[in-house]
């Protein structure tokens, strides 16, 4: 479990790693079972949280940029559950999903966002090892693509991005994001099949390059288990993280988000 915690100031944010062990549903578990795993720095931290957000896996979690349209604030919700039931398979109830917004149109009629989905028995799962009994808050919910994204833009040290993407990545694979625009635009997971992972970094190589601009540069940062994705792509940018916090990085850059105003719209069932 990566962990980290941001305040707002100078000292923030800081990252703890834990190894715990997450059971499967059926299992009986006490509620927030996760924090006996861990220490009592841990369990400080998260009674004194005043929100917990959790980053989803971008190995069970779609994320694809979706814009809608502005209805009326009695016709919103159903329209959503429409939007969402054209790009997921069986009963919207087999699913936690949402909407974050990034960007309006210049007369409100339309509204850009990132559309995202996640199993729900994930959700549950989620909630009962991460909120004990008597715990009121709930879970804030986000993909790992939207702080990536936040990596993007502080490893290139600038606002202004025409196109970039980043690779995270672990031992079971890793994650695409492109950026274009300054927003995200798409992202994909590519779990790990061949040892010497020469065929990931091709797939992921075309999956960008499918998307990105010949008239423009397209920087590429790496993290998390970089020595996983071998490429001799050009330019390079590194990671403005250390090289110890590397696989922090979709949890500080939520943090990020989160503290800068970011938002979702969450399924009204979660």
């Amino acid at each position: 479990m990566f962990l980290t915690v941001h305040s707002g100031d100078e000292e923030s944010p800081k990252f703890y790693r834990y190894d715990v062990a997450w059971r499967e549903s059926g299992i009986e578990s006490s509620h927030g079972y996760i924090w006996d795993q861990t220490n009592e720095i841990a369990r400080r931290l998260y009674i004194d949280a005043s929100r917990i957000i959790v980053v989803l896996s971008a190995s069970t979690c779609m994320a694809k940029r979706m814009e809608l349209d502005n209805e009326p604030g009695d016709k919103i919700s159903d329209y959503k559950k429409w939007r969402a039931g054209i790009q997921l398979p069986g009963d919207l109830s087999m699913y936690c999903y949402g909407f974050i917004p990034l960007l309006r149109s210049y007369d409100s009629r339309k509204i850009e966002t990132v559309f995202f989905a996640t199993p729900a028995v994930i959700v549950k799962q989620l909630t009962q090892a991460l909120i004990r009994a008597d715990d009121k808050r709930t879970l804030e919910l986000f993909p790992e693509h939207i702080g990536l994204v936040k990596v993007i833009e502080k490893s290139l040290g600038k606002d202004d991005i025409p196109q970039a993407a980043l690779v995270h990545c672990s031992d079971e694979g890793a994650v695409a994001v492109f950026v274009k625009d300054s927003r995200f635009y798409s992202g994909r997971y590519f779990p790990v099949s061949s040892e010497d992972g020469q065929e990931l970094s091709t797939d992921i190589e075309t999956y960008l390059l499918s998307f990105s601009s010949p008239d423009e540069s397209l920087p590429l940062v790496i993290t998390g288990s970089a020595e996983n994705f071998k490429t001799d792509w050009s330019p390079i940018i590194p990671s403005f993280l250390s090289v110890q916090d590397l696989d922090f990085s979709p949890v500080w850059g939520l943090a990020e988000f989160v503290f800068a105003g970011g938002e979702c719209e969450l399924s009204a069932a979660f």
